[in-house]
């Protein structure tokens, strides 16, 4: 049961320092849960940041501030994570999940290669690789150079960027679908979470609505959405 903190503060306010910005609560200092500082680079995440916090009522709900938990999490995170993050986003380009087409029903087939196959083209564009796909769960692997490609674009990313942008990759199970948030500008955020989710609103439109699946759907698009913002505002 996650646990709810009463509102402690009348008033957020962003404030200015030497290198970003911070949040002051009732003039002290928002910190990390490691109790450390939270250097805010843009002024526009910053005032994300307020924002979620001024909306709070009654209880303080970090659930439903998913631009204070990334800012909070990147601030917390050792250098060992940041390793971490890379293989993580590493095994995705093994195994991401627009590399597996449906073999049925064909009418999900037909749509996935209509809607995926530009999004992997421009990834494949833009770095001068090539992806292998393949239908239902049969094995592939990507090849060497690839694999190298993708692993050392990430590696150049800013930590900042790369922590956000390890969350939209968890939240669509594909690293493709990240690299297009941050490089196509051809597609908007809310039409590359669709595309990460075309099973499940196939089948919504086939079985009609289910109440609990609906619920995931609208936090993870939250968690992607804020993902989406916390790194473009730390990539700009």
């Amino acid at each position: 049961m996650t646990q709810l903190i009463k509102r402690f503060y009348e008033t957020v306010t962003v404030e200015q320092e030497r290198e970003g910005y911070c949040i002051s609560l009732d003039n002290n200092i928002l910190k990390s849960p490691q109790k450390k500082h939270l250097n805010i680079k843009s002024h526009a995440l910053a005032t994300m940041i307020k924002q979620e916090w001024e909306e709070q009522k009654d209880t303080v709900r970090i659930a439903n501030m998913p631009i204070t938990r990334l800012m909070m999490g990147f601030t917390d995170i050792s250098q060992d994570s940041n390793e971490a993050i890379i293989d993580s986003l590493e095994k995705y380009a093994h195994f991401d999940e627009l590399y597996y087409f449906a073999e049925f029903p064909n009418e999900l087939h037909e749509r996935q290669i209509k809607l995926w196959q530009p999004v992997l083209q421009y990834v494949e564009k833009k770095f001068n690789i090539h992806f292998l796909t393949t239908m239902g769960i049969r094995s592939i692997k990507q090849s060497d150079v690839t694999l190298m490609v993708l692993r050392n674009e990430i590696k150049k990313l800013s930590p900042e960027v790369r922590f956000a942008f390890n969350q939209m990759t968890q939240s669509t199970g594909s690293l493709i679908l990240s690299f297009n948030v941050l490089y196509n500008k051809n597609l908007d955020n809310e039409k590359i979470w669709e595309l990460s989710q075309l099973d499940y609103l196939f089948y919504r439109d086939i079985w009609g609505h289910d109440e609990e699946a609906h619920i995931k759907y609208i936090n993870d698009k939250r968690d992607f959405m804020a993902a989406c913002a916390f790194c473009m505002l730390n990539y700009a």
